[in-house]
């Protein structure tokens, strides 16, 4: 396209547009440009085919004398005005008649469905009808940006909101309004007809609607992709991203016509779509498995697909191209410009999940980026040995976890006059399931993550060792293959586990139960008892609840997640969170933390699965060998789990259960309040309690299986130590000195909860100065702690300090404050943690659920981190920013001596 003539540039145009509107485009051409374009169309002719109605309106067109008048001054205006009043008839012969064979499997045996077969004759001319008009408006979008980019971009950021919308509904009339209309129309299916009557458009291009495109580089970012890509780029793409249009599998078996269609490995519209005949049927199937080629049908459906999309593009880039003349602006139009700078999602240092995921759709389809997902693993590893030690060390961690699992038991949901069992209220002991729940599945939640970030690093190193030999038409090498297959489905088994904690707790967390109630009639077994709404949840046009539960279904049932896809069902849940304060208020805080273990696992399979081709044949491989080779290697890595699991279903330890319980106080544990003898004493009763607990599980857990879950994990724990409280001894006045040294500086004041790196920090309360002597306390190890260790920390602190301005200053003084310290100490309003984090070189990304994901950018530091953010407040309480202050020293050794003012 650098070089293309006016002349070219003007039959692209002519054959970019629909018939009716050729005629008024014709009719718009001075007798020059009529014959320059006569004398190019019919060159073009002898190198390509064109369809048999373009030929015969050329044919009419381009005799003398046919009557067509010529109008001056063809601007952009006229032109749409010609297409309002020609094309809308036409255009729905081509889709109305065709994209009613392709209704969502939920309205195939409606009224609205075909009761007829579309034959391969249908097929075939379905694509030769599109590929030449998606040619014609591929070659002229490509035009209009590369020499126009400049002035759509600036043109675009001038409009008001409503001119934009004007822009956008001129182009796509009726446009959906909102973000995903496809699930807001499955939600809603049974009860509004009309919503059902818009599935056709919604689910075939459900990112096309207002709410995204109005974002404010949406549409710059879409021009600019398909423009400068060839569609083959987008093809496998553009029909994952609209799940419930594409045909399903037992659509497609029931066929076997013996033919293909090949879009990959091309850059030429000659051999786009192209059809392949197979005498063989094994080596068609087995061409479709691997992703060499696709079904004809899913082939007619991208067809379907880009032919309107790169349509609406025409239109809105020829709309903002300008007031002036079309022609004049293209035979005037500059040499092509070099590619303007990228639109990026950054907003001051943060990026915003539901904008990525919005904006996903319009951007190229992702390359495998795994060192991105082996940061979220790896920060999602080392968040999970931070909780996992907590629940060992910290007493009221423990306390909050078990008080947390015990707020979502489903004996809590009421019954229908709203009482629950007073037993069970009263009942103070974790029973089997959440014992498995807080101490099992989050010390295996360790070896998962570790499991995960290990398996993304060897395949992110195989990836680069066949940087070059990867080729669209092959295979994937054979350990590349086996390596990404493993992967891909760990990581499914994991989804599947989080899964079934979300449908035991989601049901019975607090926000949500009491719109709901028990329904024992549903069941004659006693011990489990159907759940329904105590109220028609489709009561109200906008009811937050029926949405939520619609969703949750999705979640647990697999036929609904197959459908529907788990990126899909989580990017829904994201914007159903991030709608309102209401929305959000009705997600528990276990429940925002379980969604945002899901949500990166959601990312890993969607990454994975837009690896393409070659992730067809990956997963083909794992459906036809599932129930062999996948799943006796998952049971083999997995069963030192699943014999813990199974002694607490089978021989329950009431004893240990009882020790655990956490309502009576005896976990009560200020440590971040003053030091005093009264203080100190409550901290060694309630560490001596949690000790008792472990002491008694673990013993259970070696009589049973020959394991703990500590002992599972232990190299991942890095030989730490606990911290335990010493004995208090009262201070003295010689020791000022040292203690000023200290007082600020929170490294040396330890705070439970958290893991103990000897290389960053030290534990104890230093009550004297003497260089030599070592207190030692009652743990699992002996902990040595020396004053030279003090020096040592300072020094590391001050030889790294960062300057901050002073909100970030005030932040990081109260993460670090010291129990003993005078300052004040108070609530962290969340967005100054954000604001503190990215001021010292962190990027932060918000993922689903409650997470943060911040990477280094600027900073020195080694890697990324994770921090939740307080649900559904947005205050950090005191003890929430003390153990952050904490995992920030053990990760990164910083102290409150590491921040200077600007």
């Amino acid at each position: 396209m650098a070089s293309s003539t006016p002349q070219q540039r003007l039959l692209a145009l002519y054959l970019a547009l629909p018939i009716p509107r050729q005629e008024s485009f014709w009719a718009s051409l001075s007798t020059q440009e009529q014959g320059e374009l006569a004398e190019t169309l019919a060159t073009y002719k002898e190198r390509r085919s064109i369809t048999n109605a373009t030929e015969d309106l050329a044919r009419r067109d381009l005799a003398p004398n046919n009557g067509l008048q010529k109008t001056e001054g063809a601007t952009l205006e006229h032109l749409i005005d010609n297409y309002k009043k020609g094309i809308k008839s036409e255009e729905l012969i081509f889709t109305s008649e065709l994209m009613n064979h392709f209704n969502p499997q939920e309205l195939s045996n409606s009224s609205r469905g075909s009761k007829s077969k579309l034959t391969i004759h249908d097929l075939r001319e379905a694509s030769q009808t599109a590929v030449p008009e998606i040619s014609g408006l591929h070659q002229w979008l490509t035009m209009l940006i590369l020499h126009c980019e400049g002035l759509i971009r600036s043109r675009w950021r001038a409009k008001s909101r409503a001119q934009k919308q004007v822009v956008l509904l001129t182009a796509w009339p009726d446009m959906a309004p909102s973000h995903r209309p496809d699930m807001a129309a499955y939600i809603h299916r049974d009860r509004d007809e009309k919503v059902g009557e818009k599935y056709l458009e919604t689910v075939t291009w459900p990112y096309i609607n207002l709410e995204d495109l109005l974002l404010p580089n949406t549409l710059l970012i879409f021009l600019n992709t398909r423009a400068r890509h060839f569609p083959s780029e987008f093809a496998y793409y553009d029909l994952e991203m609209a799940p419930r249009f594409k045909k399903t599998r037992l659509d497609l078996d029931v066929r076997n016509d013996g033919f293909s269609m090949a879009f990959l490995g091309t850059n030429s519209f000659q051999d786009y779509a192209r059809w392949i005949e197979w005498d063989n049927a094994n080596e068609r199937v087995e061409s479709i498995r691997t992703g060499r080629t696709i079904d004809i049908y899913h082939g007619v459906q991208i067809l379907i697909i880009q032919r309107r999309i790169l349509r609406f593009l025409v239109e809105c880039a020829t709309i903002l191209v300008g007031e002036t003349s079309l022609l004049d602006e293209l035979h005037n139009a500059p040499a092509p410009l070099q590619e303007l700078p990228s639109l990026s999602s950054n907003i001051g240092g943060l990026t915003l999940p539901h904008i990525i995921a919005r904006e996903a759709p319009y951007r190229l389809p992702t390359r495998l980026d795994l060192a991105r997902l082996v940061s979220l693993a790896s920060a999602q590893k080392h968040e999970a040995i931070e909780h996992a030690w907590a629940l060992r060390e910290d007493p009221s961690y423990f306390a909050e976890a078990v008080e947390q699992v015990q707020n979502h038991r489903g004996e809590f949901i009421p019954d229908a006059h709203g009482a629950i069992s007073r037993k069970i209220a009263e009942n103070e002991k974790l029973c089997p399931e959440e014992m498995t729940y807080v101490i099992t599945h989050n010390f295996c939640m360790v070896f998962n993550w570790n499991h995960v970030s290990n398996k993304l690093k060897v395949l992110q190193g195989i990836s680069v060792k066949y940087a070059g030999a990867i080729v669209l038409n092959e295979d994937l090498p054979t350990d590349f293959f086996n390596e990404f297959a493993q992967t891909r489905y760990f990581l499914e088994r994991m989804s599947v586990d989080l899964i079934c904690y979300l449908r035991r707790y989601f049901y019975a967390s607090p926000p949500v139960r009491e719109h709901l109630c028990r329904d024992e009639s549903a069941t004659s077994n006693k011990k489990t008892y159907g759940i329904r709404a105590r109220k028609n949840p489709y009561d109200k046009p906008v009811d937050r609840i029926g949405h939520l539960l619609q969703l949750s279904y999705f979640f647990e049932d697999q036929a609904q997640r197959n459908y529907l896809t788990l990126h899909v069902i989580m990017d829904e849940f994201e914007r159903f969170m991030q709608s309102d304060a209401q929305s959000k208020a009705l997600i528990s805080p276990l429940i925002a933390t379980l969604i945002s273990q899901l949500a990166i696992v959601a990312e890993c399979l969607h990454h994975l699965h837009s690896f393409q081709p070659w992730a067809r044949h990956v997963e083909s491989e794992i459906e036809q060998n599932r129930s062999t080779k996948f799943t006796t290697q998952f049971d083999a890595l997995l069963q030192p789990w699943s014999r813990i699991n199974t002694a607490h279903e089978l021989t329950p330890n009431e004893e240990m259960f009882r020790l655990a319980a956490a309502r009576d106080g005896r976990f009560h544990y200020p440590a971040h309040e003053r030091r005093t003898s009264s203080v100190v004493r409550k901290m060694r009763s309630a560490e001596a309690a949690l000790d008792k607990f472990w002491d008694a599980a673990d013993a259970f857990w070696l009589r049973k299986t020959g394991n703990t879950p500590g002992s599972l994990i232990k190299d991942l724990l890095g030989g730490r130590e606990l911290y335990r409280t010493p004995v208090w001894t009262q201070p003295q006045k010689t020791l000022r000195t040292t203690r000023n040294l200290t007082e600020n500086v929170d490294s040396v004041v330890p705070f439970s909860g958290h893991i103990h790196d000897r290389s960053k920090e030290v534990t104890g309360t230093f009550t004297k100065q003497p260089a030599t002597i070592k207190t030692k306390q009652k743990t699992q190890g002996a902990t040595e702690v020396k004053v030279e260790a003090v020096t040592a920390t300072l020094e590391i602190a001050s030889s790294t300090a960062y300057i901050v301005d002073k909100r970030a200053l005030k932040v990081f003084r109260n993460l670090f404050r010291s129990p003993d310290s005078p300052d004040q100490v108070g609530q962290i309003v969340w967005s100054d943690f954000l604001h503190a984090m990215v001021s010292v070189g962190f990027a932060a990304e918000k993922l689903q659920g409650s997470a943060w994901h911040f990477t280094p950018s600027t900073s020195a530091a080694e890697r990324s981190i994770q921090f939740h953010e307080p649900h559904p407040a947005n205050r950090l309480p005191v003890t929430w920013a003390r153990r952050y202050g904490r995992r920030l020293t053990r990760a990164f050794g910083w102290t409150s001596s590491s921040f200077k003012l600007a």
